[in-house]
């Protein structure tokens, strides 16, 4: 569904399709992702890519009981805050690319329950803050990309560094 110029994703678009991976790139969404769009997919939907739509903001219970996912590519938006533990209800998410959006800080609750990611792509935002626990329980996390923001290296987040590149 790349490239169709769609501009609404509203609840139970994809209702009656089941499918494993889901890429709606390069749309115009905007602000036009209503909660419930994914309804029916939280059982078998593994990838889903809103990349390249000029995404501002996503509703808090976009990913509500979606099990499955694991990959999540958000990158190319517009988005610079996610609500609070946006991401809790996509625990098994391993990878989550975020490169190329408006985010200016990490909460410490902004990645919380994410317990299996593994990649995490921040490149090309502009973060210049980083909460000194953002990335505390990302036990799992082998690929941390942040190149291109403008973060300032703090005493928490060079621990993390080192702690990271310790477990490689």
């Amino acid at each position: 569904m790349s490239q169709q110029g769609i501009t609404e994703l509203p609840s139970g678009a994809f209702g009656n399709l089941r499918t494993t991976k889901l890429v709606v790139n390069f749309n115009r969404l905007g602000s036009g992702v209503q909660t419930g769009a994914l309804a029916g997919q939280e059982t078998t939907l593994v990838e889903l890519q809103l990349a390249g739509c000029g995404i501002t903001s996503l509703p808090a219970r976009l990913f509500a009981g979606m099990d499955a996912l694991t990959r999540l590519h958000l990158w190319g938006n517009r988005l610079r805050e996610f609500p609070v533990r946006f991401f809790r209800a996509a625990a098994n998410l391993r990878e989550l690319m975020l490169w190329d959006n408006e985010l200016t800080s990490l909460e410490s609750d902004t990645l919380a329950g994410l317990w299996d990611l593994r990649r995490l792509d921040l490149d090309r935002n502009y973060i210049s803050e980083l909460h000194k626990d953002a990335f505390r329980n990302l036990i799992e996390l082998r690929s941390l990309q942040i190149a291109y923001n403008r973060v300032q290296v703090t005493r928490p987040v060079a621990d993390f560094c080192r702690h990271f590149y310790a477990r490689r």
